[in-house]
C-alpha cells in the first residue's frame, strides 16, 4: 500500500495510457482529413454585377449528370425577382457544360429552371440573369441586389445517375449569396 506497485498494475496503467494516446492520435488525424461527401453536391453562388452572375459547380456525385436547377426566390429576404433573362446565357459560351434552355422564367417572376447539357461532376459554369429586389429588406436601391437579399431563396436540382435513376438535391441561399445543394439527409 505504501506506493509500491505490482508489475500487473503498472502494465495495466501503461496499456491504458497507450490506448488513450492512440485514440487522441486517431482523433487528430481524422480532424485533418477532408470530410467524405454525403451523396451528390452542387454549389450555386450569386454575385451582384451588371448583369448578375450565378456560378454553378458540380462538386461531387460520380456517375451523375446534372439535369436541371430550379431557383425559387419567393422566400428571399429582398423579394428578389427576375428583371432580365439572357438566353442562351452569354457567360455560358465557353463552358463544356451548357445551359440548354431556361424554363418557367419570366421578367418580373421569381422562379427559373435551367436545363443543362453535359454537366458532370467536376465541371462548372457561369450564367447571367439580371435580378432586382422589392426593397423588403429596407434597401432603397432596388436596381442593385446584395448577396444578403437573396438569402432564403431556395434551390433544387435534379440529377440523373448512369443507371437512369433520378435524384433531387436541395439547398437554401445564405447571406453570402451561396447555396449548397445536397440530399435532404445531408442538409
Amino acid at each position: 500500500k505504501g506506493g509500491v506497485q505490482t508489475p500487473m498494475i503498472a502494465r495495466g496503467r501503461t496499456a491504458s495510457l497507450a490506448v488513450f494516446c492512440g485514440v487522441v492520435l486517431v482523433a487528430i488525424v481524422a480532424a485533418n482529413l477532408p470530410a467524405f461527401a454525403c451523396g451528390p453536391r452542387v454549389d450555386v453562388k450569386y454575385q451582384e454585377s451588371s448583369p448578375d452572375v450565378f456560378s454553378v459547380a458540380f462538386v461531387s456525385g460520380e456517375k451523375f449528370e446534372l439535369q436541371t436547377l430550379d431557383i425559387d426566390m419567393t422566400s428571399s429576404v429582398g423579394g428578389v425577382y427576375i428583371d432580365d433573362i439572357y438566353e442562351p446565357p452569354p457567360a455560358n459560351r465557353f463552358s463544356i457544360a451548357k445551359v440548354a434552355r431556361i424554363e418557367n422564367a419570366a421578367e418580373g417572376g421569381q422562379t427559373a429552371r435551367l436545363v443543362f447539357r453535359d454537366f458532370i461532376v467536376g465541371r462548372s459554369l457561369t450564367y447571367w440573369m439580371d435580378l432586382d429586389d422589392q426593397s423588403r429588406a429596407g434597401d432603397a436601391d432596388y436596381d442593385h441586389l446584395t448577396a444578403g437579399e437573396i438569402k432564403g431563396a431556395k434551390a433544387s436540382a435534379v440529377l440523373r445517375h448512369a443507371n437512369g435513376k433520378l435524384e433531387e438535391i436541395e439547398g437554401v441561399f445564405g447571406k453570402d449569396g451561396s447555396a449548397i445543394l445536397a440530399p435532404r439527409a445531408c442538409v
